[in-house]
């Protein structure tokens, strides 16, 4: 096997490079007749025609699992979309305008749509929300890299009329008709049902977050994710049956082939195991011409296939991880694999031995080449994995070697032995990963690695690989490698600041306000969101990966509404929380009261500390006052929603440059109580994300604000409540600006917004 590619490699790779840069710049702009261009803000209400490309019962590829969907106003106050399609649109009735394009469709309510299917829906139209916080997922330039530029939200299926069939997205019809067959006749429970879907028939539609969540500590997320993994695996298990009857070696490649093709189609034509059956052909191809492979020269030709296709895959992360590990493979097993050279008599009984070690380093090597790019993806690291994947693994070949056998669950008596031969596989490596998510020490987060660390790192790989001749010259690189990794809990917690700052994430209707000091401390006031539950996940922890943190030395709850609170258990997850700041009155309620109880429980929170009127915490230049409650007030306080809200924690803080008042949901009682004592402040986070009360006049006056920050949704806020709040300073919206920055211009303070 080559080491380095040979000229026609070396061309192969460039010019799929080249190809992806420059057609990938050429789909990137939409056609003239893109609705996207008809309807550039969207439209309240539209009536559109077109093709069912992916129906509700296919996993569609670029489904948006990390992130949530900003519904429009049609939706506000009703049920969540619960039935989801993609449609490639044909005609825009409301307007006569033919148009292309393609958009994915929410209904309200439960509705099948199939592949091919011919339809006529009234909707809303929206665009795909942008980034709006630093260190965000695109997930517009997700949908954009796959055609989609806008999304339809559906009020009921009863505005959707069927048209009949087009005979077109055969394909993707085989594949859902496959699902639909496999779930009518193999009856699992509700966990192994979907682990049946997802690793045998590429369906994670259904996948449930508590699973998704266990797979991901336990870093075998792989597993649920239709990939190069299950296309080798499944040729593995092909090659062992074929070799067992003694097939010819062209004939075994064959085989493999055609079984990878049909395992692809199946599982609905995803990307990465695209590139996985492009190569396989390709290594099929080679052995009936007689030809033997050069695998770097096969990856390169198999990049360029799968780029004509699909471009913009370039930059993806699957295409990284996917390409990224058998590059590693290519490069790395030869120098340091147990067994080398040809098997003989003499090492035939270590065979065994020979393999499981082969396996534990090809796994070892996959994970140290794409190291940084899980880190840089999802600040995760699994020392769990390496265990978990040996046992795991050989479980997934039975699973998808026996997934041969499933055309025989047509006999009704072979389907019930089959179901239970899956709940026992699947039952197996479920728990497995399931104790493994929950091992202590077996999974933590870091922040996003510095650009300078990750050079250091790739250049010591590769000067490992590249090195060749006396063995004291190759220790230099493996030293800085071992260095760089000693070095990464570090790396990126280096930094510090001239000033401190403040950000007012846009956190949908919630809230969550960080403060970062000059020596990297950081405090968080509130986490949560009404329209956006994995606020945490998606949002705030990303936020704080890519600043470098993996501490919040304050966690301050101002009162225990969900669109406050909802996303503790994220962060507390992901971050050692030093101290976490409560009101007097946050366990008067049922829901203050169990969040409390289960922070005092987690071991990485430090303390719950009471805090009222009075207190005061300085924290390397920055100086937080508690303004209320009011200590008589707070044992007064009741436990109803109005009373939470007033009895919840007003704080300001001093920055050094300026200062920032921070209100919560508090409203008159607050403002009232607090009276002479309330401070002139340069920033002011509107009460309750905008609501009239009697009090907001005086509010305003008191504190006369330079700069007045709004975080809602959009259409929250009354009309009358935000023409007072202009009159008085500029207004900045998070729904309207996204995150906004608090940060000192020199001696004055500035308010920046991350969207102009």
């Amino acid at each position: 096997m080559a080491v380095f590619l040979n000229r026609t490699g070396w061309l192969a790779l460039a010019g799929a490079l080249l190809f992806a840069w420059g057609y990938g710049a050429f789909r990137a702009t939409p056609a003239e007749d893109d609705l996207s261009l008809l309807f550039p803000g969207g439209i309240a209400l539209a009536m559109i025609e077109g093709t069912v490309a992916e129906g509700t019962g296919y996993l569609i590829a670029h489904e948006d699992v990390r992130g949530d969907v900003d519904v429009p106003a049609i939706f506000r106050g009703r049920d969540s979309p619960s039935s989801r399609f993609v449609l490639d649109i044909e005609r825009e009735l409301t307007t006569g305008e033919t148009v292309s394009g393609r958009v994915k469709v929410y209904v309200n309510g439960e509705a099948a749509y199939r592949a091919g299917e011919r339809i006529r829906l009234t909707c809303a139209l929206d665009r795909p929300r942008p980034v709006r916080n630093p260190g965000e997922l695109d997930i517009a330039q997700l949908y954009a890299d796959r055609g989609i530029r806008m999304l339809a939200f559906v009020e009921s299926p009863a505005l959707i009329e069927r048209l009949g069939e087009s005979g077109s997205y055969r394909l993707q019809r085989i594949a859902e008709d496959t699902r639909e067959w496999v779930g009518q006749r193999i009856q699992l429970e509700t966990r192994n049902g979907m682990l049946l879907r997802c690793v045998l028939l590429g369906d994670r539609a259904a996948l449930s977050p508590e699973v998704n969540d266990d797979y991901l500590r336990s870093g075998s997320m792989h597993i649920l994710v239709v990939s190069g993994l299950h296309v080798m695996v499944l040729g593995f298990a092909v090659l062992w049956l074929c070799r067992w009857f003694g097939w010819d070696a062209k004939w075994r490649m064959l085989l493999v082939a055609l079984v990878a093709l049909v395992f692809l189609v199946v599982t609905g034509i995803q990307l990465a195991a695209v590139r996985a059956v492009v190569l396989v052909l390709l290594v099929a191809a080679a052995e009936w011409l007689g030809r033997k492979p050069d695998m770097l020269n096969l990856l390169a030709v198999a990049t360029l296939v799968v780029l004509a296709w699909q471009p913009a895959d370039l930059f993806s992360y699957s295409f990284i991880l996917s390409y990224g590990s058998v590059l590693a493979l290519i490069l790395f097993m030869p120098l340091f694999q147990f067994r080398q050279g040809p098997e003989t008599e003499d090492t035939r009984r270590f065979t065994l031995f020979h393999k499981v070690g082969d396996s534990m380093l090809g796994s070892a090597v996959v994970t140290l080449a794409t190291f940084p790019v899980v880190l840089g993806g999802w600040n995760l690291l699994s020392p769990v994995s390496a265990l978990v994947n040996l046992v795991v693994l050989p479980v997934l070949g039975l699973t998808l070697g026996s997934g041969l056998l499933l055309p025989l669950a047509v006999f009704p008596p072979i389907a019930p032995v089959l179901s239970g031969w899956y709940d026992l596989l699947l039952g197996l490596f479920d728990r497995i990963v399931t104790w493994a998510a929950a091992v202590e020490g077996g999974h933590f987060y870091l922040p996003d690695p510095p650009l300078w660390w990750v050079i250091v790192f790739y250049s010591a790989l590769a000067g490992v690989a590249l090195i060749r001749g006396a063995r004291r010259w190759r220790l230099l690189p493996v030293g800085a490698l071992i260095a760089a990794l000693a070095l990464l809990p570090w790396a990126g917690n280096e930094r510090t600041r001239t000033h401190a700052g403040l950000t007012v994430l846009d956190a949908g209707h919630g809230a969550s306000t960080v403060i970062e000091t000059q020596n990297n401390r950081v405090i968080v006031v509130d986490a949560g969101s009404q329209q956006r539950p994995h606020v945490s996940s998606f949002t705030i922890a990303p936020f704080l990966f890519q600043r470098g943190h993996d501490r919040i030395d304050i966690l301050a709850l101002t009162h225990p509404d969900s669109d406050h609170v909802n996303g503790v258990a994220g962060l507390v997850e992901r971050f050692e929380v030093g101290e976490v700041w409560i009101s007097p009155a946050f366990e008067d309620g049922k829901s203050g009261s169990e969040l409390a109880a289960w922070l005092r429980a987690q071991p990485s929170v430090g303390k719950i500390r009471v805090m009222q009127a009075g207190a005061t915490q300085r924290l390397d230049g920055v100086t937080l006052r508690t303004l209320w409650p009011d200590p008589e007030f707070a044992r007064r306080a009741k436990s109803d929603s109005s009373g939470a809200n007033e009895a919840g924690l007003v704080i300001f803080a001093d920055l050094g440059y300026g200062s920032v008042l921070i209100t919560g949901d508090a409203e008159d009682v607050a403002v009232t109580g607090i009276g002479a004592g309330m401070p002139r402040c340069d920033v002011l986070i509107a009460p309750h994300h905008g609501s009239d009360f009697a009090g907001l006049d005086a509010l305003l006056a008191n504190t006369k604000p330079k700069f007045i920050v709004l975080s809602a949704r959009e259409g929250f806020t009354p009309h009358s409540v935000e023409q007072r709040l202009r009159e008085t300073a500029p207004l900045y919206q998070t729904w309207r600006h996204g995150a906004l920055s608090i940060r000192a211009m020199g001696s004055a303070l500035a308010v920046v917004p991350f969207i102009e």
